[in-house]
């Protein structure tokens, strides 16, 4: 099937240049010999069309497998649902990837950003594998072409994405290279330090404030029962408990080294001798998940949804302490034993109509509570502040010395108007006076102290790129977004399942 979506999300300078590295260099500096001849054999066809340029099957397998080899270290010791799980993710990442890397292209070209064929020759004359004694070798240009499935074209337009890329970040970053005022005011705030402690109170804590009567609940629930029934029913999740289960998975893997029926003979005969009471001391002598193994195959318990739905659809029909019948899934035989299931359940509209009255009555009166804590807050009344927190069962984090040209505030993120907040009132400690909107929340903000560390540095090198850098993050995510919103993007989804 062929999916036809328009790209969303966001990108960042980083991530962005991460990615049309990831794209050539990755591919550029490949071992010689890793990637095997006949790859390609079953790549025809088309992974992607970008605003109708293709993206080739035998590329997106490239990627995919240069991506699967670096990751393979880290997937050491997982259990194999998960492995497959990972490698799924894996495949839809670098397609998506790979549509980026395109569409950026794309959009730079547009803006006459481009690379010369001069300059694509000298980047490729550059790759050290391709050189002997400081000589190009262009045999081994070739044969590496040909062991990686690709033409040149398509690899010289790799090399130019590349190119390409670094000229837009450098574009991006000198246009937002600071003036000397800007960089003597950020080298001024990251030379001062200082240690917030702040208290988030989210939406669902304001009916545990208790400007809310229990007489109230009584009332809105007589008088709005319709209301309650559909917030009910509309959010069953919220009353559910899914349903879990503990497995033991013993696998036997088939492939160039062992045939799948060997591997199938071998399964079936340790499902002769498997029983509930030897299953773990099986799975720990023949089991090749390495994540399971050395626990005698137990992947933990589960819930619902969390492993493969070909191995839970075989999991959660077995009876605890019965064995399953061989099943193939990629790569390998599994046996499972289901040592416990735990159904799921939902609360009744009974017992939970309470809570949602709460809920409901607080979002009405959301303002008025909002406006009892920031009256409080900026009345600088302690003593109501700690008795709201308390009430909302929240608690006070600190988040330890940073400097203030710091883009974020640690343990929080970046709340745009928290630091303002905390400058305006100078140098001084104490609770600031303003409730701070964040995310949903409202933040409350204590000055536990201030630093200032003498300026030792012997001039500002670097500190303006890093200011730049900075900025030039926020205006490639807006010129992003505007390219995004107009991309037509044609994509196979059955590379993907």
């Amino acid at each position: 099937m062929i999916e036809k979506i328009r790209f969303g999300g966001e990108w960042s300078l980083k991530k962005w240049v991460a990615a049309v590295l990831f794209g050539a260099i990755i591919i550029v500096f490949a071992l010689w010999g890793v990637t095997s001849p006949d790859m390609g054999g079953t790549g025809g066809g088309v992974a992607a069309v970008v605003n109708d340029r293709t993206i080739s099957v035998a590329e997106f397998n490239n990627r995919v497998q240069q991506v699967e080899q670096n990751a393979r270290a880290r997937m050491e010791g997982i259990p194999e649902a998960q492995r497959r799980a990972l490698t799924a993710s894996i495949r839809q990442r670098v397609l998506d990837q790979m549509i980026l890397d395109e569409l950026m292209f794309q959009a730079a070209n547009h803006r006459g950003v481009t690379a010369s064929d001069a300059e694509v020759k000298e980047q490729i004359l550059a790759i050290p594998f391709l050189q002997e004694n400081g000589r190009f070798l262009g045999d081994r240009y070739r044969m590496w072409l040909t062991n990686m499935n690709m033409s040149a074209q398509d690899f010289e337009r790799q090399i130019r994405k590349q190119l390409v890329t670094q000229k837009m970040q450098e574009m991006f970053v000198n246009a937002a290279t600071p003036t000397r005022e800007e960089l003597k005011r950020n080298r001024m705030l990251a030379n001062q330090k200082v240690n917030l402690r702040f208290n988030e109170i989210g939406r669902e804590d304001l009916n545990k404030l208790g400007f809310i009567s229990e007489a109230d609940v009584i009332e809105y629930t007589k008088a709005n029962r319709p209301a309650v029934e559909a917030y009910y029913n509309d959010n069953k999740l919220e009353f559910t408990t899914p349903e879990k289960y503990r497995a033991r998975d013993l696998l036997v893997r088939f492939d160039q080294k062992r045939p799948e029926a060997e591997a199938l003979k071998l399964i079936t005969d340790l499902h002769k001798q498997a029983n509930a009471a030897n299953f773990a001391k099986l799975a720990s002598q023949h089991s090749e998940d390495p994540g399971s193994k050395a626990k005698g195959g137990d992947l933990g318990e589960r819930e619902r949804g969390s492993m493969m739905p070909e191995f839970e659809q075989v999991a959660l029909k077995l009876q605890p302490g019965q064995i399953s019948e061989p099943i193939k899934l990629d790569g390998g035989y599994h046996l499972i034993l289901l040592e416990s299931k735990t159904p799921g359940s939902t609360r009744e509209l009974v017992k939970v109509e309470a809570d949602i009255a709460r809920k409901l009555i607080s979002r009405g009166k959301e303002n008025e509570i909002v406006g009892k804590i920031r009256e409080a807050v900026e009345s600088g009344d302690r003593k109501a502040i700690d008795a709201l927190v308390v009430r909302a069962g929240t608690k006070w984090r600190e988040t330890g010395d940073f400097d203030l040209s710091s883009p974020s505030v640690p343990k929080l993120g970046e709340a745009k108007d928290l630091m303002p907040a905390v400058l305006a009132q100078g140098k001084s400690t104490g609770l600031v006076k303003r409730l701070i909107p964040y995310q949903g929340k409202y933040v409350i903000v204590e000055v536990l102290g201030w630093k200032e560390t003498p300026d030792n540095t012997p001039d500002v090198e670097g500190l303006d790129r890093m200011v730049a850098y900075r900025k030039a993050e926020s205006a490639l995510e807006a010129w992003s977004k505007e390219v995004q919103s107009s991309a037509s993007i044609t994509k196979n989804d059955r590379l993907l399942q």
